[in-house]
């Protein structure tokens, strides 16, 4: 039988990993992870789901970010846990995408979905956990602290 991590375990523990993070950045952390509140994915398609990243803080940096750090968790409407991309057997580019975290200042970074059509879905509605960990520059040396932005959504298979 596999585990399957439920979505209370899931967003408790990236709540704890911000909250650690939180003393390497601003009382509400650097940045904010925006994604629209509906997504749909139909078919055999192979949507990209544009992430938007805004800035929070008075004095800028830049938090760095790997494409897999870039991550999706597809739940059922119980909170069972049914595919999360990518995962320990993606194969990823090992370059670094930078964000500015001035205040005000946004970016956006794609997410490719194919992953959800290739999974055979029922149609139906679940539950999209997207979440980005990044490391933050300090100074003229880069740090791997760690720093967990998290948004979660609807998402409708049909």
């Amino acid at each position: 039988m596999t585990h399957r991590p439920s979505v209370a375990f899931a967003l408790s523990s990236m709540l704890a990993v911000q909250m650690v993070s939180a003393g390497a950045a601003t009382a509400q952390g650097p940045v904010q992870l925006f994604i629209p509140g509906r997504i749909v994915v139909q078919g055999t398609s192979a949507p990209v789901l544009t992430i938007k990243v805004k800035g929070l803080e008075n004095s800028s940096r830049i938090i760095y970010v790997e494409p897999c750090q870039v991550r999706f968790t597809v739940f059922d409407r119980t909170g069972t846990a049914l595919l999360m991309y990518p995962n320990a057997k993606t194969l990823c580019a090992q370059r670094q995408i930078g964000f500015n975290t001035a205040r005000g200042v946004w970016s956006e970074l794609p997410l490719p979905l194919a992953e959800i059509s290739k999974a055979n879905l029922q149609q139906g509605r679940y539950i999209i956990h997207v979440h980005m960990r990044a490391t933050t520059e300090q100074g003229s040396k880069q740090r791997a602290l760690p720093l967990l932005v998290s948004n979660t959504a609807t998402l409708e298979v049909k």
